[in-house]
């Protein structure tokens, strides 16, 4: 599920058969992805079946947005193919702009917080209180941070 923190775009894939989606739901993948593609369509009611399981588990696990859609797609006939790629450059297109930006802002603060997570442990980071948002990188605000933390727990 970290991959919703580094990608643009989260595409789940499942094949028919490949589990229950209740097993997704624990694990927390159905509130992750943008996109849910069922491959194998050829196989005709079972790839139907765990599409409509799919579009459940998601309506169930998604209470705070509206679920992505679920595509039905097939390597062998390449039946949705080109469907897939057209849901692909629209959620690219819908994300551009300031969309993309507040999504790449969330993305800088998880970063940021694992990053120093590491290094200083979840004391050091409680210690440090919340990350500012000040419109650097990422990378500059974990080096002034993590000085501030050397500082404050005498290790420079």
């Amino acid at each position: 599920t970290e991959i919703a923190d580094y990608a643009d775009l989260v595409v789940f894939l499942a094949q028919p058969g490949s589990g229950d989606s209740l097993q997704f739901m624990k694990a927390g993948v159905m509130e992750v992805p943008d996109l849910v593609v069922v491959a194998k369509a050829d196989l005709g009611a079972p790839a139907r079946r765990a599409a409509a399981d799919l579009k459940g588990a998601l309506s169930l696990a998604l209470r705070d947005r509206p679920p992505p859609p679920v595509l039905l797609a097939s390597a062998q006939t390449g039946e949705g193919v080109e469907a897939l790629a057209d849901a692909i450059l629209d959620e690219g297109q819908a994300r551009a702009g300031a969309r993309l930006s507040a999504q790449r802002r969330r993305q800088d603060a998880a970063w940021l917080a694992a990053a120093l997570r590491q290094k200083f442990g979840t004391e050091g980071l409680r210690a440090l209180g919340p990350l500012a948002e000040d419109g650097s990188s990422p990378f500059v605000r974990e080096r002034q941070a993590a000085a501030a933390l050397r500082a404050r727990l005498n290790l420079i």
